[in-house]
């Protein structure tokens, strides 16, 4: 992975992807639309639930792992009336339906070496404005609830 956000690329997949869960080759398979002049991005992966059960004649709780819940993803942006990417998010928004996204890192070591990728599912809703202060840009933040545990394609040698 790379050390910062530099270089991220961030996709929306042409259509809706469906309910069920999408492997790499799925994923793939996908056409892609890259979403312009994001500043902000944060979440993603996913954490496991751990019950806990106290008894009274116990000390110590009992604890079993429980489910795991992929993450919600935000990508916050500075918007642009003809960035086809951003008219994606923002169409995919008004739907109740699961979208693929790509997120392709800029960590290739060398010229025959991909970038790593990680590829995930999930509905997208509805923007929040942000107006800032004086000094401020314009942005719009949309929530990405992910819908499946993450798919991470690591750096691979291009073969010619």
């Amino acid at each position: 992975m790379a050390g910062t956000g530099a270089g991220r690329k961030y996709y929306i997949s042409d259509g809706p992807v469906g309910d069920e869960n999408l492997d790499r080759a799925a994923f793939e398979a996908l056409t892609w639309v890259r979403i312009g002049r994001i500043g902000t991005a944060t979440g993603g992966g996913a954490s496991t639930n751990f019950p806990t059960y106290g008894l009274l004649d116990e000390d110590v709780a009992n604890k079993q792992k429980g489910l795991t819940t992929p993450a919600d993803m935000t990508i916050e942006l500075r918007p642009k009336p003809d960035d086809l990417g951003q008219i994606q998010l923002a169409d995919a928004s008004q739907t109740r339906q699961s979208w693929g996204f790509k997120i392709e890192e800029d960590d290739a070591p060398d010229d025959n070496t991909t970038n790593s990728i990680q590829y995930n599912r999930g509905a997208v809703g509805v923007p929040t404005d942000g107006f800032g202060g004086s000094d401020d840009f314009r942005t719009k933040t949309y929530t990405v609830g992910l819908q499946q545990i993450p798919v991470d394609v690591p750096n691979e040698a291009i073969v010619p």
